[in-house]
């Protein structure tokens, strides 16, 4: 694709503007903790929702579950696998969520498998980039 030349470099012209993704024109800026929360349970709606569908549980958490979990997660670690999925939803008391014969093990492993897709980065990414701007 032939793409014009601006002082930053090459520019997509098919590539959305970050103001039009919702994020803050100076991504630099340090957040409060709170306004970090605030943006994390308001954006990325739909990444958050395929990752509740991602989990397939027979009673979906909330997406305010969901997102407090993944600030939760993200906040203390890049998520590797299972195991530390699922210490996490321990940790979070997600077996309340749960309806038998589900159980954490099985839920971890749907997470951990939505983490390794191209939607998971992204939303990992994105959280990661909004957490690093506060003082945790």
């Amino acid at each position: 694709m032939n793409t014009p030349d601006t002082p930053a470099g090459p520019t997509d012209l098919g590539a959305a503007r970050p103001e039009d993704l919702g994020y803050p024109l100076d991504i630099s800026a340090h957040l409060s903790n709170g306004e970090a929360s605030h943006i994390l349970h308001t954006q990325h709606s739909a990444q958050v929702q395929l990752f509740i569908d991602a989990l397939q549980m027979k009673r979906p958490v909330s997406h305010d579950v969901a997102s407090s979990f993944l600030e939760f997660l993200l906040k203390d670690t890049i998520p590797a696998d299972a195991p530390q999925l699922r210490a996490h939803m321990h940790a979070s008391n997600w077996e309340q969520y749960l309806t038998p014969p589900e159980n954490l093990d099985d839920i971890a492993r749907r997470a951990a498998t939505f983490f390794d897709s191209e939607a998971g980065v992204e939303l990992s990414n994105f959280y990661t980039k909004i957490i690093s701007r506060t003082t945790i």
